[in-house]
């Protein structure tokens, strides 16, 4: 009777275990990064569409968009609320135009004051963005 396995099948299971690693690892790293930047994306949406409804509550919102260092925020009644760094995920952000600071105004019924905007996000080779419309609709790209 045997129990166990012997030096040489455990070497040879973990052999075929890293080499599996090692093809995986790369597609596992660049999905990684993809779904890092969609995240940011959802977010900054999440921003904004936070500023509209609290535009409605308070007679008006901004949501303030900074390249250096990758940033936004919103303000409303006076007040910062949410913050999303973009440069803390490690994506980097770009304007239309090649702005470096860009302001989504929102006024009291929530409709956007401002000229269309178009929001990059990358992260290495992955990119994603959105297009926010002179009234304030999203839409994601």
């Amino acid at each position: 009777m045997r129990f166990g396995y012997t030096l040489l099948e455990l070497v040879f299971v973990l052999t075929i275990v890293a080499a599996g690693f090692t093809v995986v690892a790369p597609s596992y790293r660049r999905a990684h990064t993809r779904l890092i930047v969609r995240s940011a994306r959802e977010s900054l949406i999440g921003i904004i569409t936070r500023a509209q409804a609290l535009a409605v509550v308070h007679g008006g919102a901004t949501v303030s968009l900074s390249v250096n260092p990758g940033a936004a925020w919103l303000e409303a009644g006076g007040e910062v609320g949410d913050t999303l760094s973009l440069t803390a995920l490690g994506v980097a952000m770009e304007l239309s135009g090649g702005r470096p600071q860009a302001l989504l105004r929102f006024n009291s019924l929530g409709i956007g004051e401002f000229a269309g905007q178009t929001v990059g996000l990358s992260r290495g080779s992955a990119r994603a963005g959105l297009i926010v419309s002179a009234y304030g609709r999203v839409r994601r790209w």
